[in-house]
């Protein structure tokens, strides 16, 4: 796998990776790192520095998740909206932990080392017999179709922006929305209907 980037994984792989998941000594733990890398992207050392603090507020686990500068790689923290799946995981771990610990522990009780996680997703994908993926697998799915339903809702506001109005909805790198479109787009309103 060195030198190669990890594959994305389809919506079936996705699926035998919880099945997978499922039928683990930690299910609920485990549940939770496959839904932390493909729900939210984040990678094997995020997902090992991740504190409760930084998912819970006083009313329980929050909509979005606030990793940290130091839990992030290059000390570039962000907020992640949280997918419904994995808050629903967050929320069943949650009832098994203490507040100020890491969300995801080893089966001694401490933080989950990186290097630990991205065996376990080694030997996941092994026993699912998926070749040429890695711990990273599920990172590259979420920034993948995070990047296709950006594509796509820009296409659709190109597509049914107003003519009529000089200002394109959104910029592209040509300087927005190519005036030949804009043109035919203001002739087909224009055209008298038989």
């Amino acid at each position: 796998m060195s030198g190669k980037q990890a594959k994305i994984l389809a919506a079936n792989h996705i699926d035998d990776l919880l099945l997978f998941a499922e039928t683990t000594r930690y299910p609920v733990r485990d549940r939770v790192i496959v839904l932390l890398s493909v729900k939210a992207g984040l990678r094997a050392a995020e997902i090992a520095n991740l504190t409760w603090d930084m998912v819970l507020d006083p009313g329980g686990v929050c909509t979005s998740l606030e990793l940290r500068d130091s839990a992030a790689k290059m000390g570039h923290g962000r907020v992640i909206p949280l997918h419904s799946d994995l808050r629903d995981a967050l929320t069943a771990l949650n009832r098994r932990a203490n507040c100020g610990q890491p969300v995801v522990l080893s089966e001694r009780g401490n933080k989950m080392k990186a290097r630990s996680i991205v065996i376990w997703f080694s030997r996941a994908y092994r026993a699912i017999g998926l070749d040429g993926c890695s711990s990273h697998s599920g990172r590259r799915t979420f920034i993948t179709r995070a990047a296709r339903l950006v594509h796509r809702a820009r296409f659709r506001l190109e597509h049914f922006a107003r003519p009529a109005t000089n200002i394109p909805l959104v910029q592209n790198c040509n300087g927005g929305i190519p005036a030949t479109a804009i043109a035919r787009a203001r002739a087909s309103l224009k055209a008298p209907s038989n």
